[in-house]
């Protein structure tokens, strides 16, 4: 129960390295074209905690007294991810190395709800962004052996679009921020692939 809420939506950024695993399907559906998907989900549950009161006395706290425990909110959290996209495969003058161009359109959506009923949350809050991307993308496929390859790529270029939306309190206006952002050689990845 505030009296002001602020909002900015957040910037994605490939500098903010962290190790993630997805998964990719490609469908060569023409001798140097392929359609490709991947994504990721994720859930996570916190469970609600009971404030436990301490023994301090007029909000003092000495030495030997037990501390307040604070009421812990429940909360779920989502977060999902598609990307779909083509690409063209060129022949280089190795036998077993492949380049590759082409372009990718990404959706990303998540959403954190929190349930409680103190002067911070006043019953369900909810938190939510979701983004849009268009970039291009380039990399090499070297095949180790006619089942496996080994993948680079990078995005030369990225276009994203992201959206920031807060209800702090129920009954409350939706307070929405967005943000426009431009990269260039972003998202270098690694990928282990299985030809069928």
């Amino acid at each position: 129960d505030l009296s002001t809420y602020n909002i900015s939506a957040p910037q994605t950024s490939w500098f903010d390295k962290q190790l993630s695993l997805n998964f990719e399907f490609r469908w060569m559906f023409a001798k140097k074209w392929a359609l490709k998907a991947m994504g990721g989900f994720s859930f996570k549950h916190n469970p609600e905690y009971k404030a436990l009161p301490g023994n301090s006395t007029d909000g003092k706290f000495e030495t030997g007294d037990i501390p307040d425990y604070n009421f812990v909110t429940s909360k779920d959290k989502i977060k999902y991810s598609i990307v779909l996209g083509a690409e063209r495969f060129v022949k280089t003058k190795y036998d077993k190395l492949f380049f590759r161009y082409g372009g990718e359109f990404g959706f990303s959506y998540g959403k954190q709800e929190a349930k409680a009923d103190d002067e911070s949350y006043l019953g369900k809050s909810i938190g939510e962004a979701f983004g849009y991307r268009v970039a291009g993308v380039t990399g090499f496929d070297y095949f180790v052996s006619k089942a496996l390859f080994i993948s680079i790529e990078i995005r030369p270029i990225a276009y994203d679009y992201t959206v920031y939306n807060i209800r702090p309190q129920v009954g409350l206006k939706l307070l929405s921020s967005d943000s426009h952002g431009f990269d260039f050689l972003s998202n270098p990845m690694l990928k282990i692939g299985f030809r069928f």
